[in-house]
C-alpha cells in the first residue's frame, strides 16, 4: 500500500483513499503508515464507521493522523457495510428503526465539535458525552466526507459535510447520476455546494479480454452482480435478465468459478472501468459527465498499470 501511495504521489494524484472493510485490514493503521511515508498527497478514509468507532475515538484518531501527516487528512465516515453489521449484532433494516441518518449526524456533530477544541456535553439517541474535550486540537479544519448511497443521507450531506462518497465501487454512470440528484436537492435546501466522490473499480490491460477476465474473478464484483445490482439496470447495456439469473444460481450454490464464467462481458464493462488504457479513460469521462468531481479509482489486477493510466496529465 505504501508503494502504491508513493507512486500516486510521484504521479501528482490529488489524494489516496483507504477502505475500512471488515474483516480485512484496518484503515487507521494504513493511514498512519501512509502519513509517515508520503509528504504531499492528501490521505482519506472511505470510510471509517459510526458503529465500531465511537465518535470521541474517531476525533482523537483523526486529530493525531492530521498532525503526523502535516495536515493532509480527509475524514470519510459512514454507517458501515450491510453484510457485516448484522454479524456484530446491529440490525440494519427497517431503516425507520436503525435510523442511520441520525447515527451519522450525531457522530459527525460530536467529532466536529471536539476537533474545533470545544468542551462538549450531549445526549443523543446513539451517543452520549459528558464534559469532554480533546487535549490535541488540529491546526486546521479537517474535511468531512459522508460515504453513503442512501437518498436521505445524501440529501442531508450538504448540511454537515464537505463532500460525499457515493458508490460502493460497482455501478453504472446512470445510477451515479440518479444519486447525485439527491445531493442536488440537499445543496439547494442548505445553500451549499459539496464535492461528489465515487469509488470506481477498474482493471487495465493491453488486451481488453485480459482486463475483463481479472474483473470477472473478483469476488466483490461477482457478489454485486449476483446480489446487489438490479438486473434492469444492466438491460440497456445488452445484458439480459436471463443471463444474470444464471449468475445468481451459481452464486447461491457458492460456486464462484461458475458464477464468474457466467457473467456477461457487458455486465462487467457497464459497472466498472475495465479494458485497454484508451477504453477506460474514455469511459471515465461518462462518470465525470454525470457529476463525479472526484473519481476514487480502485484498481485490481495490474495495479501499477492502472495508476499510470489514470495519472493526471502534466
Amino acid at each position: 500500500m505504501i508503494k502504491y501511495a508513493k507512486m500516486a504521489e510521484e504521479l501528482n494524484y490529488e489524494s489516496f483513499w483507504v477502505h475500512d472493510s471488515y474483516f480485512f485490514r484496518d484503515a487507521v493503521s494504513y493511514l498512519s503508515g501512509l502519513a509517515l511515508s508520503t509528504s504531499r498527497i492528501k490521505l482519506g478514509s472511505a470510510c471509517v464507521n459510526t458503529v465500531t468507532r465511537h465518535p470521541v475515538l474517531t476525533a482523537m484518531t483523526f486529530a493525531t493522523l492530521d498532525e503526523i501527516s502535516n495536515q493532509r487528512m480527509i475524514l470519510g465516515i459512514g454507517l458501515g457495510g450491510f453484510p457485516w453489521l448484522p454479524k456484530i449484532g446491529l440490525k440494519v433494516f427497517p431503516l425507520n428503526e436503525s435510523k442511520p441518518k441520525v447515527r451519522i449526524s450525531e457522530s459527525i456533530s460530536i467529532i466536529r465539535s471536539l476537533l474545533h477544541g470545544e468542551t462538549l456535553s450531549m445526549k443523543g439517541k446513539f451517543f452520549t458525552v459528558d464534559n469532554i474535550s480533546l487535549m490535541v486540537v488540529p491546526k486546521r479544519e479537517i474535511p468531512f466526507y459522508i460515504s453513503s448511497f442512501g437518498p436521505e443521507t445524501l440529501k442531508m450531506a450538504p448540511r454537515i459535510a464537505d463532500g460525499v462518497v457515493i458508490s460502493p465501487g460497482v455501478n453504472t454512470a446512470e445510477w451515479i447520476r440518479d444519486m447525485t440528484r439527491f445531493i442536488d436537492e440537499g445543496e439547494k435546501k442548505y445553500g451549499k455546494k459539496i464535492d461528489r466522490a465515487s469509488y470506481i473499480l477498474c482493471s487495465v490491460a493491453e488486451k481488453r479480454e485480459d482486463a475483463i477476465s481479472v474483473m470477472k474473478k473478483f469476488p466483490f464484483v461477482i457478489y454485486q452482480i449476483a446480489e446487489v445490482i438490479k438486473p434492469e439496470t444492466l438491460v440497456p447495456y445488452g445484458v439480459s435478465e436471463k443471463s444474470l439469473h444464471v449468475v445468481k444460481e451459481f452464486w447461491r450454490k457458492h460456486d464462484l468459478q461458475g458464477a464468474s464464467e457466467a457473467i456477461p462481458d457487458e455486465a462487467v464493462t457497464a459497472v466498472t472501468l475495465t479494458g485497454t488504457p484508451n477504453e477506460v479513460l474514455e469511459n471515465l469521462e461518462k462518470y465525470k459527465k454525470v457529476g463525479v468531481d472526484m473519481p476514487i479509482l480502485s484498481p485490481i489486477g495490474d495495479i501499477p498499470k492502472a495508476i499510470q493510466t489514470f495519472a493526471p496529465k502534466q
